[in-house]
């Protein structure tokens, strides 16, 4: 598809360079919470919507003055980004890198996965979506934004921009794995948006799976909406009459209720969990093994337990706090397998 109506907005700001430079970007959110610019009133969407229910706000945010479409135009051109943080789509369809994207000989060494502005121009023209990831590492305003919803969420989040020529499809039918805040900051955009799953999806999307759900909504966004979408909810959007650019910022480190009680049982069972399984466990009965492990927890009384667990939690959130203010990802030491022993245990004494 040739899209003419964007082929001027998109064609001039990548023609050579220019002086922006990878994190850098001149405006700044007002004071205030960042929360209730997205979703509206924080108490409404915690209650009912959070990690449930599919939300719209509309006329709320106001991202559009942090990022608008020729900050992102000139991001690609100056040359500062590079794969994997520069993807393309058309109609659904990935785009392979090399069709926008070149290396060049620096001395004796190759840089591979340099962006070529031409060649994204080129592509946008035929109705190609342009995304950006990992804009927090890019885009210091966005940056800013992140960080203080990452304080009022408890959550990791990061931000990626999506700029689509008018009447354009990118992404195909798909969910997410993540929960995700779609802010429209220019041009409208309609979406289609299937029910929130009932059981979150444990595995990423694959190209080709079907949605669970062949009712959808239609709605479209414009700039200052919100749309959001909850883990493993299917959507897919297109452009309307004019190019099109929203923000999503993506809870890409969920702590859930899991990641809590993982944590606590790590500091409840101590270093029970370091000592060696017993000579012969392939013949041991599952259930010896599993007392075994959890006999700390079994020879408490009620009352201890609850104080043990208490203070458990209150160590795994610590921590959890801890690794969230370092941004790292953190481990689950084995955890996993230990619950699933002991799901496998009630199941076989029921």
């Amino acid at each position: 598809m040739v899209v003419s109506s964007s082929a001027d907005v998109i064609q001039k700001p990548l023609s050579g360079r220019t002086s922006v430079r990878p994190g850098m970007g001149s405006a700044e959110m007002s004071a205030g919470p960042v929360l209730a610019t997205l979703v509206g009133d924080v108490a409404t969407f915690s209650e009912s919507a959070w990690g449930r229910e599919v939300h719209l706000a509309t006329t709320k945010h106001r991202i559009m003055d942090l990022l608008g479409i020729d900050d992102v135009l000139n991001l690609v051109a100056s040359g500062g980004m590079r794969l994997p943080d520069v993807r393309m789509m058309n109609d659904g369809e990935l785009i392979p890198a090399e069709h926008f994207s070149r290396s060049a000989q620096l001395g004796r060494n190759v840089t591979e996965g340099l962006i070529e502005p031409d060649l994204v121009a080129g592509l946008m023209s035929e109705g190609a979506t342009l995304i950006l990831q990992g804009m927090r590492r890019y885009w210091a305003p966005l940056d800013g934004l992140c960080r203080r919803l990452d304080q009022e969420l408890g959550q990791t989040t990061q931000a990626g921009a999506f700029l689509t020529p008018a009447e354009c499809v990118g992404a195909p039918n798909h969910y997410d794995y993540f929960d995700a805040f779609v802010c429209q900051t220019e041009g409208t955009k309609h979406w289609l948006y299937g029910c929130a799953p009932g059981v979150v999806p444990l595995q990423p999307w694959r190209h080709g799976t079907p949605p669970a759900d062949p009712g959808f909504t239609a709605v479209t966004l414009r700039p200052g909406d919100t749309l959001y979408l909850p883990r493993g909810t299917f959507h897919q959007a297109q452009a309307a009459e004019e190019v099109s650019l929203h923000v999503t910022i993506r809870v890409v480190q969920p702590f859930t209720f899991r990641t809590l009680l993982e944590a606590a049982l790590e500091h409840l069972l101590g270093p029970s969990l370091e000592h060696p399984l017993p000579v012969g466990h392939f013949t041991l009965p599952i259930d010896d093994v599993v007392e075994t492990i959890l006999s700390p927890i079994l020879n408490l009384t009620t009352p201890e337990l609850l104080d043990s667990l208490s203070m458990a939690f209150r160590r795994g959130r610590d921590d959890l706090e801890r690794n969230f203010d370092q941004e790292t990802a953190r481990a689950s030491s084995g955890i996993a397998l230990l619950l699933q022993a002991i799901r496998s245990v009630g199941d076989r004494r029921k």
